[in-house]
């Protein structure tokens, strides 16, 4: 019997420890500063501005031929695109990766689809997730996220085309986001 007390003891215990130290951590790393931007808005990364100019559902039969492969395994597929301008604002020549771009829909996130990536952007051999950009040099890039039908509840895939999604492209110690699709 005492065993079973003292074992319950050590588990308050670690759970006790366990609370105050993420409570510190909380009060110690407050949450980020919000900043967002709206399509067409120059939204500042130093020492770039990006810019979402178009962003848009792929159409079924683009769909089709780009994901053979995942739609071989009867995913149900949907991908958005995102017409992105990168423009370097230095005085130098500047490096700019966004491959860590993600989109963003209430708790659903997801990366670029590379392979979608290099054949959305083959008519230009210098595409790359990991941008080189001269100063006051432009790069303008299609940017693929794509969905399926297992990240989303039912009835949430039902109206997917109907929801709010953002362009992330900083996290913390502020949040960047531009709007590119308001439902």
């Amino acid at each position: 019997m005492s065993k079973k007390i003292a074992a319950a003891v050590v588990a308050v215990v670690l759970i006790g420890l366990s609370c105050f130290r993420l409570t510190a951590l909380n009060t110690r790393y407050p949450p980020p500063e919000i900043r967002c931007y709206a399509t067409g808005q120059a939204a500042p990364y130093e020492p770039f501005t990006l810019m979402v100019n178009n962003a848009a559902f792929m159409d079924e039969a683009r769909t089709q031929e780009i994901f053979q492969d995942e739609l071989l395994y009867d995913q149900n597929l949907r991908c958005i695109v995102v017409d992105l301008t990168v423009q370097n604002k230095g005085t130098e020549t500047g490096h700019i990766e966004i491959s860590s771009f993600i989109l963003e829909s209430g708790a659903w996130k997801n990366g670029i689809h590379y392979t979608a990536f290099l054949q959305l952007n083959e008519d230009q051999p210098q595409a790359s997730l990991l941008l080189t950009l001269e100063p006051g040099e432009s790069r303008t890039l299609r940017l693929p996220y794509t969905m399926i039908e297992s990240h989303f509840r039912p009835v949430q895939w039902k109206t997917v085309e109907h929801r709010t999604y953002s362009l992330t492209y900083s996290l913390y110690p502020v949040k960047q986001t531009i709007d590119v699709l308001n439902g």
